[in-house]
């Protein structure tokens, strides 16, 4: 009795080691190299990508927090979302395992809706493509205001705005629960322009309203910004 059971095992064995083995070799491979190729790898994580007008330029920021074998990225724009054109070639920083932030100015742009997106290109040829940011045609008297760099890593802010009335503004930062966590009075002459200053390291992490206010009432704006 103990050799028949002895024996039984070993075919059960085999029986079973085979069972595992014969699907990968159907498929022409090892075993190994189909556990390999159920693994997906993502050559990059972009964190942001915004866009937003300056004057008759667009500026294109985008962030990401790692990157493997990333080649280049390549600025792809479109008139109606649907066709794209490669517009620029951008570098990339191959292996990165902290934040890099990276910017393109698309120059002298048409008064027309345009479609903006990236292309990221691996070392070995492969691509994947971003969201796509929208920049919607306005009027030249428009009012517009924009942050930068947004996400914010580093506490430093630029303010970009267009056609404001000269004068002075108070700049509140909210929180989501709908408190003011930091505000800044500044004095804007010219109606097109910058400011830049620094958000103390205590505003904590997360998203904010970006509130800017004139004196008199008559003009509010607001931006969305993620401090990380």
């Amino acid at each position: 009795m103990k050799q028949y059971i002895l024996k039984y095992k070993k075919i059960s064995s085999f029986f079973i080691a085979a069972f595992i083995i014969v699907p990968s070799m159907v498929k022409g491979q090892t075993f190994t190299d189909a556990v390999v190729d159920s693994v997906t790898v993502t050559p990059i994580n972009l964190t942001s990508f915004n866009a937003y007008k300056v004057e008759k330029n667009v500026q294109l920021n985008w962030t990401t927090s790692t990157e493997k074998n990333n080649s280049y990225f390549l600025i792809q724009k479109s008139n109606d979302g649907v066709n794209f054109e490669n517009i620029a070639r951008v570098t990339g920083k191959v292996n990165a395992t902290t934040t890099s932030q990276y910017s393109y100015i698309d120059l002298d742009v048409a008064k027309t809706n345009l479609y903006y997106r990236l292309q990221q290109v691996d070392l070995n040829g492969k691509s994947t493509l971003s969201n796509v940011v929208l920049i919607k045609n306005t009027k030249e008297n428009t009012v517009e205001l924009s942050v930068y760099p947004n996400p914010i890593v580093n506490e430093n802010i630029t303010l970009s705005f267009k056609n404001l009335v000269t004068g002075a503004y108070k700049i509140s930062f909210i929180n989501m629960i709908g408190e003011t966590v930091l505000e800044k009075n500044i004095n804007i002459s010219g109606n097109s322009g910058a400011t830049s200053f620094v958000l103390p390291s205590s505003v904590s992490k997360g998203f904010l309203v970006l509130k800017l206010v004139s004196s008199d009432g008559k003009t509010s704006l607001t931006q969305k910004i993620i401090v990380q």
